[in-house]
């Protein structure tokens, strides 16, 4: 359950933190993503990035959604980090994906405010569905929920 009030006025920066609960306890995104393989960090972090611009927003765009993925600070060959261009040691991209919900069509990513969408956005959130996010999937959790 998705909850967020914005009464008017000015606001700060709002940070999303969430966690995501199954019969089994605590669920890791590390153990549903399998991030070790083929850069499935970065790559993923593209497949958002096109659906965050996919969502339409007005207020996004394309220059904000890659820097707030890192996907801005990658070197020409879109794997290796650029240290200059970010002016960091640095990026874990799966850091993109620790704030999730489970949802019955796909995992639910949400983001801080200002980190992929103006503050006009609030916190904004997209869904990926199940048929996306195969190929990113733990061999262990596409067993255990059938997903095929």
């Amino acid at each position: 359950m998705l909850f967020r009030s914005f009464t008017g006025g000015a606001n700060g920066n709002t940070t999303i933190t969430t966690f995501t609960l199954t019969d089994a306890g605590l669920v890791d995104i590390q153990k549903v993503i399998n991030f070790a393989e083929n850069n499935n960090d970065i790559a993923l972090s593209k497949v958002l990035a096109k659906q965050i611009i996919a969502a339409g927003d007005e207020y996004t765009n394309q220059d904000m959604v890659n820097e707030g993925l890192g996907i801005a600070y990658l070197k020409e060959d879109g794997k290796t980090l650029d240290k200059e261009k970010c002016h960091c040691d640095g990026f874990f991209f799966p850091s993109n994906f620790m704030n999730f919900a489970l949802e019955d069509n796909g995992i639910r990513f949400m983001f801080s405010k200002y980190q992929v969408a103006p503050g006009a956005v609030g916190t904004p959130d997209y869904l990926l569905t199940w048929d996306v996010l195969r190929p990113f999937l733990t061999q262990d959790f596409r067993s255990a929920y059938a997903i095929q």
